[in-house]
């Protein structure tokens, strides 16, 4: 790709890595309903496909608390994460729905996204939507791999 016809992808890159999931924060609760259908998924491929998008600075999962959580339950300490500047222009945040669940927001910011992960006041699923100047990777993690880490 030309990184001269799209400056954004030259300002923000991420970096693979496998965090301990107790570093982790998420920020928004998960839908017991898609857990369900993730670990199915998950335990039939035997592979997570996609690396979960964290912030590096706060550790706040940006993208991926349903695998985060299967991944868990699954017995795996490791989690498989692309690891980003949150503060980069490039990285936006919009919300999937209406106004977050959460006292005293009114809307979705890159502040209140972070403030949810670091006081554990989480918004309800899917509230946040995270709109990349990349198309995230396919990185295919083998689980009985991971759960040997």
């Amino acid at each position: 790709m030309n990184t001269d016809a799209c400056p954004e992808f030259r300002k923000c890159t991420y970096v693979f890595a496998l965090v301990d999931r107790k570093e982790l924060r998420p920020h928004e609760q998960v839908d017991d309903a898609r857990i369900a259908e993730l670990s199915a998924e998950i335990t039939s491929d035997g592979v997570l496909r996609y690396p979960v998008i964290v912030d590096k600075g706060s550790m706040v999962i940006l993208d991926g608390h349903h695998r985060v959580t299967v991944l868990t339950k699954l017995g795996c300490t490791f989690i498989p994460a692309y690891l980003v500047d949150y503060c980069n222009d490039g990285i936006q945040v919009a919300s999937w729905r209406g106004s977050p669940s959460i006292a005293g927001i009114s809307e979705i910011t890159k502040e209140t996204v972070v403030l949810a992960g670091l006081t554990g006041h989480l918004f309800s699923p899917k509230t946040s939507r995270h709109i990349w100047p990349w198309p995230p990777k396919a990185y295919p993690m083998p689980v009985n791999l991971l759960r040997k880490l």
